[in-house]
């Protein structure tokens, strides 16, 4: 099937876009990307290129987050909502132009979860520089442990059954432990200069999120 070499964003929407994904996704994140798709589809770049694109920019995002200070804060938030833009981008154009790949969906997968750990990590190391406390550094560690622990339990329930663990939220879905949801809760954090509750969050509620993840993808796969 060939498609329109000049899509309308319609057009793209439906060539492009997943049926299940988080709703702030659906309504805010997609809206922006498939408008960065239409433009990116008419030159050269590969999807893998995004996806180094979106890395650097989350690397950026981290290097901000860095000094600990609250115009830094917001800077990195930006650089971390282009990181995810531009993820969301290199699946859209990639379905566009039908160069999928288990090599590109690895590739995506692995510089995802990278850039969490880059991203709490520099968030971590920037509160301990400008807060001077052992707690930032413990809470830090917890908060990062965690979330990679979650992205592992959820891409695996994904990969197995196609299905993310589901959190309902007003007429939509949201997924904790997405990119979406560490985004979006880090950006209001930085907007309000409460990233030390943002990393408290994931250090403690965190941990019973993926005990529970652990739970119920042990359910399911002992029924498979």
């Amino acid at each position: 099937m060939e498609f329109p070499k000049n899509p309308s964003i319609k057009e793209l929407e439906s060539i492009c876009l997943k049926n299940k994904e988080d709703f702030i996704v659906t309504y805010v994140y997609r809206k922006i990307s498939i408008r960065l798709t239409k433009l990116l589809i008419k030159t050269r770049i590969t999807p893998t290129q995004l996806n180094f694109l979106s890395f650097f920019f989350a690397i950026s995002s981290a290097i901000f987050f860095l000094s600990g200070v609250y115009r830094d804060l917001l800077i990195g938030a930006l650089l971390l909502n282009i990181s995810f833009i531009l993820d969301n981008s290199d699946g859209e154009v990639a379905r566009y132009k039908k160069m999928t790949s288990e090599f590109g969906v690895w590739n995506d997968t692995t510089l995802d979860i990278l850039s969490s750990a880059v991203v709490f990590v520099g968030l971590t190391i920037g509160l301990y520089i400008f807060l001077e406390s052992v707690n930032i550094l413990i809470v830090g560690f917890i908060a990062t442990i965690n979330v990679l622990i979650m992205y592992t339990f959820i891409i695996r329930r994904y990969q197995k059954v196609k299905e993310y663990r589901e959190f309902k939220f007003g007429g939509g879905r949201f997924f904790i432990g997405s990119g979406c949801a560490i985004t979006v809760l880090l950006t209001v954090a930085a907007i309000f200069n409460k990233v030390y509750y943002f990393l408290l969050f994931w250090a403690t509620i965190g941990t019973l999120i993926w005990i529970k993840q652990y739970f119920s993808n042990y359910k399911l796969f002992k029924s498979l």
